[in-house]
């Protein structure tokens, strides 16, 4: 059994908190405060009822064996680029291929879905983010701020420093 993907609902909020959590320890040095205030958002997102779709990201929930092992949020930048904003797996399912795998579907349903790419950022720091990203098709197509927002201006307010900007032709 491989790796499945659904749509992401508003009970899968304590879920991906908790994805959050766990990438804490990789990232709190790279990009401080990022991950708690998205923790924080989702909780208060939660407390008023509302599913990370609020956030104006798609989140889709990757589970292999009828277990979520991680998630994304995706955001639609126009009818054929798609930004993919977070991808986590719990650390215990890395270095597995399950990453991979959710990757691959996930891209599959957005090319099915008429997109013609998919975007990220990856910090130049996390060379585990990155090399992972070029292992799977993607390609770097600008590196630091000026040149990401030169590149893509509609994420030019989500640019962050010592990133690089990411591209999968699906």
């Amino acid at each position: 059994m491989g790796v499945e993907l659904r749509p992401g609902t508003r009970a899968d909020t304590p879920f991906i908190c908790s994805v959050f959590r766990d990438a804490l320890p990789l990232y709190e040095t790279l990009m401080p405060g990022i991950l708690e205030a998205n923790i924080a958002n989702l909780e208060t997102l939660e407390a008023m009822g509302l599913s990370f779709a609020a956030t104006g990201l798609e989140a889709h929930i990757f589970e292999h064996q009828g277990q979520p092992f991680g998630f994304s949020g995706i955001g639609i930048l126009n009818p054929e680029q798609a930004y993919l904003a977070t991808f986590y797996l719990l650390p215990e399912h890395q270095r597995q291929g399950l990453g991979s795998q959710a990757l691959k579907v996930l891209c599959q349903l957005y090319a099915t879905q008429g997109f013609r790419e998919i975007l990220l950022q990856a910090h130049q720091r996390a060379p585990w983010a990155v090399n992972f990203y070029l292992r799977n098709g993607f390609t770097e197509q600008a590196r630091g701020p000026a040149a990401i927002a030169a590149a893509l201006p509609t994420i030019a307010h989500l640019v962050e420093t010592e990133t690089l900007l990411l591209q999968r032709i699906l």
